[in-house]
Formats: C-alpha cells, sequence, structure tokens
C-alpha cells in the first residue's frame, strides 16, 4: 500500500469518533476471520463496559469469547502499562460474573437458595 494512502487512511479513521473506531474493530476482526458465526460480532454499550469495548462470540453456545479493547491513539504513541493492566482487571471481572451466574442458577436448580424478587 501507498504509504501516503496508508497515511490518509489512518488520519480519516482517527478523526472518526470512538464509536466508529469500535466497530471498524469489531468488523475487522470479523472480515479476518474471527467468530465464524453470523452477527457474532457486538460493540458494547458505553458507560460501565469495564473496559471491554467488544465481544466476538467464537461458538454458538457463546461460551469461547473473545474480549477487545479499541483503544484509538495518536500514531506516533503506544497503549502504556496502566491501560493494559485496566483491561486485565475488567476481564477478571467478567470472568468472576460469569461464573457467579453460573453458580447461581446451579443453585437454584437444586433449590439450595432461594430466587430473588430482583
Amino acid at each position: 500500500m501507498d504509504l501516503q494512502l496508508a497515511d490518509e487512511l489512518l488520519e480519516a479513521i482517527c478523526g472518526n469518533s470512538p464509536t466508529f473506531f469500535e466497530t471498524l474493530v469489531i468488523d475487522l476482526l470479523l472480515k479476518m476471520g474471527y467468530g465464524g458465526l453470523k452477527c457474532s460480532g457486538e460493540v458494547t454499550k458505553k458507560t460501565g463496559d469495564g473496559g471491554v469495548d467488544g465481544v466476538i462470540k467464537q461458538d454458538e453456545l457463546g461460551l469461547d469469547q473473545i474480549y477487545i479493547q479499541a483503544k484509538r491513539w495518536d500514531k506516533d504513541s503506544s497503549v502504556s502499562r496502566p491501560e493494559i493492566q485496566k483491561f486485565s482487571g475488567a476481564l477478571l471481572g467478567e470472568v468472576r460474573l460469569r461464573v457467579c451466574s453460573s453458580l447461581r442458577r446451579v443453585l437454584l436448580r437444586r433449590r439450595l437458595i432461594k430466587p430473588s424478587l430482583y
């Protein structure tokens, strides 16, 4: 690819909104073959997403998922260690939430706990 064209493309991408960039990253990963299912990728909600910008489901049940954080940084800078650590923490939160939710369902089925109203 021509370097000038690459620079223009990068400038055009970075000139758009964060939502545009996150959607672009998810779409690109899907086109590269991740998430073998139709409509398997989604951009997460904007607030309270814990740093996870998107999720791609790798199987029909959604058990194997890829969590994505799309950082739109200046081309002359890189992602810092604290940013990577925050994302790692967000992933740990996702796993804990999934385990707690699954455990709750098992306990409810076995009638070891009572269902709450909320």
